[in-house]
């Protein structure tokens, strides 16, 4: 299996599992979630990239793999050398990126495919990470924007989670941020995914055939 860090979660599902650290290797991870599970009776989920690859949970599928990320991952930088950076860290997650430099080539991506996750620098040459999530908007994308920063302060997190953004990470980004970033981004998708499910229960004809 591969190796890397891996986040171990406790709760009584994949939904409403509580965060207790990362660990770095995959044997190491897997010891601590079985030794807590002796000390601390529970269900225990080790992630990977987004993914379940272990679980405590007695249930058939609980050491299988959960279903890989397929998304469409922008990163939006004018550094080559920050760019690079966090392609490398995807592709070791085995996701692609596209790399562009601009709000506008941003802008005409967005015109051609959907976009499920965005790493974007503070400053582009042509706006902001505040336009990017404007432009994702007023196209109807549900493209989530990670705000690269190198000061990443407290108040920076504020203003851009008011700006709309999905989070704020520090440059040069460290890898276990953007796995980080990859499990938060799939746990709001199982979440957007069951809030239609419910939406669409609710309005529902009653009584249908």
């Amino acid at each position: 299996m591969r190796d890397g860090t891996y986040d171990l979660f406790k709760g009584s599902s994949q939904e409403d599992a509580l965060w207790l650290g990362t660990v770095d290797g995959l044997q190491a991870a897997t010891d601590l979630m079985r030794c807590l599970a002796l000390t601390a009776p529970g269900d225990y989920f080790l992630f990977h990239s987004g993914n379940i690859v272990a679980s405590t949970a007695k249930t058939p599928n609980a050491l299988r793999p959960d279903t890989p990320l397929r998304w469409k991952i922008v990163i939006i930088s004018s550094d080559s050398s920050h760019v690079s950076i966090l392609t490398d860290m995807l592709k070791r997650q085995e996701l692609e990126s596209i790399s562009t430099s601009t709000l506008g080539q941003y802008r005409d991506l967005l015109a051609t495919q959907p976009v499920e996750l965005v790493f974007c620098d503070q400053d582009l040459p042509d706006g902001t990470y505040k336009d990017v999530v404007s432009v994702s908007r007023s196209v109807g994308s549900k493209a989530r924007v990670v705000v690269t920063s190198r000061r990443a302060h407290w108040p920076e997190f504020l203003e851009a989670m008011d700006a709309g953004a999905f989070d704020v990470i520090c440059t040069p980004c460290r890898s276990k941020d953007v796995e980080w970033m990859l499990i938060q981004a799939k746990r709001d998708d199982r979440k957007m995914a069951q809030e239609q499910v419910t939406s669409d229960e609710r309005n529902s004809p009653r009584g249908a055939a």
